[in-house]
């Protein structure tokens, strides 16, 4: 009875995880992609941030911008969110490693993935960045269907400054696990677990 209890308690956890899989709560869509279209530079001189919003407690699974690299695989950079600071980034709350996967010969989604970030509803943003030691070079395109908020750059100087306007849609993608149906489930399935052995 004992290891019947425990597959099902694997089974459910399993189930919390499943039931929970990836959404995408952030998608501007590609910007252009034929490897032609001006855009942003994005190296150790210059990091680029997008900002977006939550609208509810969210646990961060990936986090990818629309971009051109050099090289095209193994190209090393980091990903970072920072707290919202009157429209720039405040401080940094999260950040990863990632390397360039060069799917593609033009601009693709490049980032991070196994993320567990847990974040509660706010505004944010989500920089890439090429930190000390890394290599990438590239750059994100401006242009995308459905732009966040606004865009924003990092000098030299470590000086975080606006985008014009009309060039500030860079391209995002972010997926989560949504807390509170995974936290229901696992709830639901304690009091299944309690009520069967009493």
């Amino acid at each position: 009875m004992k290891i019947a209890r425990a597959k099902l308690c694997l089974g459910i956890l399993a189930l919390t995880f499943s039931c929970g899989s990836f959404a995408s709560i952030v998608n501007t869509g590609p910007g252009p992609g034929d490897g032609l279209e001006p855009g942003f530079g994005l190296d150790s001189n210059q990091w680029l941030a997008v900002q977006f919003e939550l609208s509810q407690d969210e646990t961060i699974a990936s986090i990818e911008g629309w971009m051109l690299t050099f090289p095209r695989v193994g190209a090393s950079g980091t990903i970072a969110i920072y707290s919202n600071d009157s429209g720039l980034p405040g401080t940094e709350i999260f950040s990863s490693p990632f390397e360039s996967v060069g799917l593609d010969l033009n601009e693709e989604w490049e980032g991070a993935h196994g993320l567990a970030w847990n974040l509660v509803a706010g505004t944010y943003f989500a920089s890439f960045e090429v930190r000390a030691g890394q290599t990438l070079q590239g750059q994100m395109p401006w242009g995308v269907a459905s732009p966040t908020a606004k865009s924003v750059f990092r000098n030299e100087f470590g000086e975080w400054g606006g985008i014009s306007t009309d060039m500030d849609d860079l391209g995002l993608r972010i997926s989560a696990v949504p807390l509170p149906p995974a936290l229901w489930i696992f709830g639901s399935a304690l009091i299944f677990l309690r009520g069967r052995k009493h």
